[in-house]
């Protein structure tokens, strides 16, 4: 599991930082250009209501 634990108001970084960990993953993995643009839209829309 790969967390962040900046403030809501460094939400950016959080959502920067995981998405690309997770494109440097899963694109190696062979994922598509769509499964890797669907996962970051969630990563958008999940993250800064996670962070405190």
């Amino acid at each position: 599991m790969i967390t962040c634990i900046l403030p809501g108001s460094r939400a950016e970084i959080c959502i920067a930082a995981l998405t690309y960990r997770f494109v440097e993953i899963m694109g190696r993995a062979g994922a598509s250009q769509q499964v890797l643009d669907r996962a970051a839209r969630q990563i958008r829309a999940y993250a800064p209501a996670r962070l405190r």
